[in-house]
């Protein structure tokens, strides 16, 4: 009996040193989670602001007037590949 006694006295010491611990598994949770959504927000924020970047630039791209000679140049490449896979075979 007094061996189950040392245990219980041991059991309860164990659980009142521990009792701040149990809030601090739900607390570094709550803290992951918000840094994962600040990381999240983030990258949305980044991947906005390069597909505007992206978009300024090309819209000032087809104002050029340098860049007409281009205008259509992946259709025409891609005939070209077309003719000289049809000629190769």
């Amino acid at each position: 009996m007094e061996l189950f006694n040392q245990i219980r006295v041991k059991t309860e010491n164990a659980i009142k040193e521990n009792e701040g611990a149990v809030n601090d598994v739900g607390r570094w949770r709550e803290d992951i989670r918000d840094m994962v959504m600040r990381v999240r927000s983030n990258f949305i924020a980044f991947i906005d602001e390069f597909v505007a970047h992206l978009n300024k630039n090309l819209i000032d791209v087809r104002k050029q007037p340098h860049i007409k000679d281009f205008v259509q140049e992946d259709t025409h490449q891609e005939a070209r590949l077309k003719v000289l896979k049809r000629k190769h075979k």
